[in-house]
């Protein structure tokens, strides 16, 4: 015989369990991106760079002008296509040296800045387009180079290559970078 008390109880419970497993978490996805009509995209890595210059000694950067610890590298294009932009230009904007404005600016030594250059070790003004480069299908790079300038005045006879306009210690700088095609 069947209990009409026992059917609503198995009622009752079968409803609970039914509402249990209803129920669910609500939650948000966000997606970001960007389409663009640049003729390259800027590959994985090179959009945020950090360079490691080498430690060099005071007596490497002697006089004004004198240039130390070059070191290489890349900015990397990916996916480009040529079919109507055929020439990219890299400017560098950062804020400039108080002496030489073609050079970035260190915090940290004094007397001491960062010249931006070419592979060949021509100089890269900062805050000024580099010369075009021409891009071919898929993968490009510009490739660079970053070095310590001496911007301090030569240490007047009887003192030493660290006088109170040249100083040593750690350094830094940064540059954002944009690239245009043409």
């Amino acid at each position: 015989m069947f209990h009409p008390r026992a059917c609503l109880t198995l009622s009752l419970l079968a409803l609970a369990m039914s509402t249990t497993a209803a129920q669910a978490s609500d939650g948000k996805i966000t997606f970001n991106g960007s389409i663009t009509d640049a003729a390259c995209a800027i590959a994985m890595g090179s959009e945020d760079l950090t360079v490691n210059l080498p430690q060099v000694t005071a007596h490497a950067l002697p006089k004004k002008n004198a240039k130390a610890g070059s070191t290489p590298f890349q900015i990397k294009l990916d996916d480009c296509s040529v079919e109507t932009l055929k020439n990219a230009t890299i400017t560098f904007n950062g804020r400039p040296d108080d002496s030489d404005e073609t050079l970035l600016h260190l915090s940290g030594a004094k007397g001491v800045a960062l010249q931006l250059g070419y592979e060949d070790g021509s100089l890269l003004k900062l805050n000024t387009a580099s010369t075009a480069m021409k891009l071919n299908k898929f993968s490009n790079a510009f490739d660079l180079t970053a070095a310590y300038v001496r911007t301090a005045a030569d240490a007047t006879q009887g003192t030493n290559a660290n006088d109170a306009n040249f100083t040593v210690g750690a350094v830094s700088g940064v540059a954002d970078f944009t690239i245009n095609y043409k």
